[in-house]
C-alpha cells in the first residue's frame, strides 16, 4: 500500500499518481461542502469515473476489478466518513493505493 500524502484541504484538487507498474492515473478530488463528503474522479488510460463520494473502504475501486489493475484504501481515525474540509490536513482520512498483488492478498482473506 503507497500512501498518498500530497492531499491538501483545498476544495478542488487533481494529482497524477503512478502505479506500481509504472503507468499514470488522474486522481481528482472535490470537496461538497452542501452535503459535506469528499467526491472523487479518476481516469487511467482510456476508463474514467466520475464524481464518486470517497467513503471508507478496503478498496474503493472493487466494483472496477476487471477495469483497473490498482485499488484505493480509505481509513479513518474513527468511524465517520471523509466529510470535513481538512480531513486529509488533519490527518484523520487517509487515501492509500493498492496494487493487484495487495488486492489479492485482501480478497483472499475477506472472501475465502
Amino acid at each position: 500500500m503507497r500512501f498518498i500524502d500530497k492531499l491538501t484541504s483545498d476544495a478542488a484538487q487533481s494529482y497524477k499518481l503512478l502505479t506500481d507498474d509504472g503507468s499514470q492515473f488522474n486522481f481528482s478530488l472535490r470537496y461538497r461542502p452542501a452535503i459535506q463528503c469528499w467526491t472523487f474522479d479518476l481516469t487511467w488510460k482510456n476508463y474514467t469515473v466520475n464524481g464518486i463520494r470517497l467513503v471508507n473502504s478496503i478498496n474503493l475501486l472493487r466494483q472496477w476489478h476487471d477495469i483497473f489493475p490498482f485499488g484505493l484504501v480509505i481509513t479513518s481515525t474513527d468511524i465517520l466518513e471523509p466529510q470535513y474540509i481538512d480531513d486529509f490536513t488533519s490527518g484523520r482520512i487517509k487515501v492509500y493505493v493498492l496494487n493487484a498483488t495487495e488486492i489479492l492478498d485482501i480478497e483472499n482473506r475477506l472472501f475465502i
